[in-house]
């Protein structure tokens, strides 16, 4: 009896693994699939914009990919941050840094898009783009589908709720410059490749300090738990 108990359980097991990896075959085909769901949008036109693509060379010298899923209230002030930080910088390096920011609006259902158009109208097509995703997928499918249209020499992802300043941008830089992995043979990059990562980690004990010690506990033991499960 309780060999036929285990044998059913693996068997139970192995099915279960089989339709789970059938969803993720699913899930990552419908990911192909999903240009038809997403739209770059330019209010000044009619007709329908071609999305250019990563692997085209670069005709920037920065793209920001900034996802965002019912962030009306907050993503103004991001890109208010954003732009004046891009232009200083452009004023003190020349007109050679050029740049642009590609908000992705996530399915929002609130007015994430108008804020975006309104950013659009002021600061022109070229320079902040507005992608549309038709139906929430998610943060991770949102960054992809921006980074597939970025046209910049470098790509920088970031929230946009403002959480990071923006001017920690050039911390990233100076950790890329370091980089000196080739692209690989038959590579669709031509140049050293390379990704920094921002960590907000040595701000924890201060953050830690200001939540309440219930929070504190549901963090550390519940969610970096089942994180790491």
């Amino acid at each position: 009896m309780l060999i036929f108990l285990a044998c059913c359980s693996l068997a139970g097991a192995a099915a279960l693994l089989i339709q789970r990896l059938l969803s993720f075959a699913s899930a990552l085909q419908d990911d192909l699939d999903t240009h038809n769901l997403t739209v770059l949008e330019d209010p000044a036109s009619i007709d329908p914009v071609t999305a250019p693509s990563i692997f085209s060379p670069a005709t920037k010298a920065l793209s920001i990919v900034v996802p965002a899923y019912n962030e009306q209230a907050r993503l103004g002030v991001t890109l208010d941050e954003a732009i004046s930080y891009l232009q200083r910088r452009r004023n003190r390096q020349g007109p050679h840094f050029t740049y642009e920011i590609i908000v992705v609006d996530d399915g929002s259902k609130d007015g994430t898009a108008r804020v975006a158009y309104e950013y659009v109208g002021k600061h022109g097509f070229d320079t902040v783009r507005l992608l549309r995703v038709k139906k929430n997928r998610g943060k991770g499918h949102a960054v992809r589908q921006g980074m597939k249209m970025a046209r910049g020499e470098f790509c920088l992802f970031m929230d946009a709720d403002g959480a990071t300043r923006f001017t920690d941008l050039e911390k990233l830089e100076i950790e890329l410059a370091k980089c000196k992995v080739p692209a690989s043979r038959g590579s669709l990059m031509d140049g050293p490749v390379g990704a920094a990562l921002g960590s907000r980690a040595h701000l924890q004990k201060a953050a830690m300090s200001k939540r309440s010690p219930v929070r504190n506990f549901l963090m550390k033991v519940c969610f970096h738990f089942f994180t790491r499960v």
